[in-house]
């Protein structure tokens, strides 16, 4: 008699081949979407925390060159200076292009004897693309220590400009305040401070007086 013929429900090597093949497939797909999106919130992460640098950048500078009076400031050490000097060119431009003005309104503690009146410095590293910002509390401070530190505002930038519209000149000047033609009591009828960046390009601010 013929035995009765058995049905074979195995699985074969090469099905078995076969089936880990597209697994593997499968792992190799998803590993590489889950790195590209980790790395795409990684830069989206970047993205959103220059963009908030330079919109706090932007918007304090602003409000600094908005708050700006015609009040000189006289250094511990060194000649009086006019209530607004831009230093972005010319041979003082060589030590750090620089943005030197007075500004009223600010902030003033009870117990603090003071006028509310302060020297604003911006400056760019030309060396390490770093904007910074700093501040005398007082127009006529007894020594250096007063001098607040040194705050880097923005990375990446290439170039600090300003120019001054004055009254009775003809179109844009630079260089005002580091000459005995701009009085040091006086404020330019508006400035235009640019900011040349490595990621968003040139951008400009405008205020007038």
């Amino acid at each position: 008699m013929n035995s009765p013929a058995r049905s074979d429900t195995g699985v074969t090597l090469i099905e078995l081949v076969v089936v880990l093949a597209i697994f593997s497939m499968v792992a190799v797909m998803g590993l590489q979407s889950l790195s590209g999106a980790l790395r795409s919130r990684d830069r989206l992460q970047d993205i959103a925390e220059q963009n908030a640098d330079l919109t706090k950048t932007l918007s304090l500078l602003r409000a600094d060159l908005k708050a700006a009076v015609a009040r000189g400031f006289v250094p511990p050490s060194g000649p009086p200076q006019g209530a607004f000097m831009d230093l972005t060119s010319g041979p003082k431009a060589r030590i750090g292009k620089q943005i030197a003005f007075s500004v009223g309104g600010q902030p003033v503690l009870p117990d603090q004897q003071l006028a509310g009146l302060s020297r604003v410095i911006w400056q760019l590293d030309d060396k390490t693309g770093q904007l910074s910002r700093q501040v005398w509390p007082v127009l006529t401070p007894q020594n250096d220590q007063a001098r607040s530190p040194r705050v880097v505002m923005l990375q990446g930038v290439t170039d600090l400009k300003m120019r001054a519209l004055v009254e009775g000149e003809t179109g844009w000047i630079s260089g005002y305040g580091t000459t005995q033609e701009h009085p040091g009591t006086r404020l330019p009828a508006a400035v235009e401070v640019q900011l040349e960046t490595a990621q968003f390009g040139p951008l400009r601010l405008v205020v007038g007086y």
